[in-house]
């Protein structure tokens, strides 16, 4: 369970930073699509590892990014970790008569970054010979929820889990028994709205969720059905910064 539980730390922790707000795409017919701005917060107030990502889109085959063109103006901030191009196909067909179909592909980096503290940077890099920035502001890490209750779900005496959030936005929690029919409900602290709720049953292989879109909620719940002992069942709640405009998830492991 141990091992289990680390693994998927990692794994939030290269993906929870990616949920970030885009406040300026970048984007044109025949050229790439990146965020030219965003904004991103550590998810750990002890911890220089947090991580998160520049994704480039709209590419052509031919149009890749060199490793040794990613650059940050402030490593000490936001440095460089990994490099992914991604590429995908697809074929769409119609059974209705007359309507004909179509298939293509496309192509995409992921520029994932290593924050470190708190801070901005611009993170360049090249496509061919022509440079892009992208200009990655960090915040320190500030608990979002108020209040995350589980139903028949305890932190000690306290039915009030948002206190496993105070110093970094991830947790695991033991369940003393099965718990049928459970329904989560969050509260975002002030300054923040939620915008997803979703919940993860490992042992069903179910996934369960519900969003709000871009308008953002102050209480949001979710039936997440039953929750069983000794078993992974993952709740993670997606927030956003009502002044910063930055996200953040929030990630729970019951077993």
């Amino acid at each position: 369970m141990k091992k289990t539980f680390k693994k998927l730390t990692c794994i939030i922790l290269t993906a929870i930073m990616v949920c970030t707000t885009m406040a300026f795409t970048v984007s044109a017919a025949s050229g790439p699509s990146y965020s030219k701005r965003q904004t991103v917060y550590m998810t750990s107030k002890n911890s220089n590892s947090s991580y998160t990502s520049i994704y480039v889109g709209n590419l052509t085959s031919s149009q890749k990014i060199s490793k040794s063109s990613v650059k940050s103006s402030k490593s000490a901030v936001l440095a460089p970790y990994s490099l992914y191009r991604n590429t995908y196909s697809y074929e769409n067909q119609y059974f209705e008569s007359g309507m004909k179909g179509n298939k293509g592909s496309g192509y995409s980096y992921s520029i994932e970054l290593r924050a470190k503290k708190a801070g901005s940077a611009n993170i360049s890099f090249k496509i061919g010979s022509k440079k892009y920035t992208s200009k990655v502001t960090v915040k320190a890490y500030t608990n979002p929820i108020s209040s995350l209750t589980v139903t028949g779900v305890k932190n000690g005496s306290s039915s009030n889990l948002a206190g496993k959030f105070k110093n970094k936005s991830y947790s695991d929690l033991k369940l003393s028994k099965n718990v049928k029919n459970a329904t989560v409900t969050c509260k975002a602290a002030s300054g923040w709205k939620i915008v997803r709720i979703g919940t993860f049953d490992e042992n069903n292989k179910l996934q369960r969720s519900i969003s709000t879109r871009n308008e953002g909620a102050s209480v949001l719940s979710l039936h997440a059905g039953n929750l069983t002992k000794n078993h992974i069942n993952e709740i993670t709640v997606d927030l956003v910064n009502t002044k910063t405009g930055g996200s953040l998830s929030c990630t729970m492991y019951l077993s």
